[in-house]
C-alpha cells in the first residue's frame, strides 16, 4: 500500500466517512451505514472497496483500521521507489515499487542493495530487527523475494552492520560488542 492508493481510496466521500466511522468504531456494514447516513448498499460498497485497499481489515469481530499498514505507509517516509528512479539495468527487478526478483549477477544484485539501503536505511540511525524487517517487508510484499533473505544480503554486502540485534548503515551507530562478538572479531571472523 502506498500513500497514493490511501488517498485514491479515501478521495471518495462516502468511501471516506465509511473509513472515519470504522475509525470511531463502526464494526460492521450497518454501523457504517448507521454512523454515516449511508445506504446500506453504499455503505457495504464503500466497506469493501477499503478492503480492497488495505485501509480496512476484517479481525473475525468485524471491521477494523488496518493501523499496521498505515504505520508502515508512514514509516515510509515517501521513500517508495519506481523504476522510473532507478538505473536502467536494475529497472526489470523492481516494479510498483517492489522487488519481484533478485538479479543472480553479482554487479546488479550489489547495485539494486545499494539503492535498497539509500532508500530505504537513514545513514545517521541504528534499527532493531523488526524495523529492518518492516522496511524490507514493504520491499517484498507481493512477490517471491524473502524479505529474511534480502536482509541478509544486505548484511553479507555490508551494506548493513549489525551487532547486538542492532543494525545500521554505519558500525559507529552499534552499540559496543559484547565478548562473544570481540572474540569473533579479533578471529578475524566477522
Amino acid at each position: 500500500m502506498s500513500a497514493d492508493v490511501i488517498l485514491r481510496s479515501i478521495a471518495d466521500p462516502r468511501r471516506l466517512r465509511a473509513f472515519a466511522a470504522v475509525v470511531l468504531g463502526a464494526r460492521s456494514t450497518a454501523d457504517i451505514a448507521e454512523a454515516t447516513g449511508l445506504s446500506p448498499r453504499e455503505a457495504a460498497v464503500a466497506g469493501r472497496r477499503l478492503q480492497e485497499a488495505g485501509l480496512v481489515e476484517s479481525d473475525g469481530a468485524g471491521l477494523r483500521p488496518a493501523y499496521e499498514k498505515l504505520r508502515a505507509v508512514v514509516a515510509d517516509d515517501g521513500a517508495v521507489v519506481t523504476e522510473a528512479d532507478l538505473p536502467r539495468p536494475l529497472r526489470p527487478f523492481v516494479r510498483d515499487g517492489r522487488l519481484v526478483s533478485m538479479p543472480a549477477g553479482q554487479s546488479k544484485r550489489r547495485a539494486l542493495l545499494e539503492h535498497l539501503t539509500e532508500v530505504s536505511f537513514d545513514a545517521d540511525a541504528a534499527y532493531c530487527e523488526r524495523e529492518v524487517d518492516d522496511r524490507l517487508r514493504r520491499w517484498c510484499e507481493g512477490s517471491s523475494v524473502d524479505h529474511v533473505s534480502v536482509r541478509r544480503y544486505l548484511v553479507e554486502a555490508e551494506f548493513l552492520v549489525r551487532a547486538g540485534g542492532v543494525y545500521a548503515r554505519d558500525r559507529a551507530r552499534l552499540p559496543a560488542a559484547n565478548a562473544a562478538e570481540q572474540h569473533v572479531a579479533a578471529m578475524g571472523l566477522r
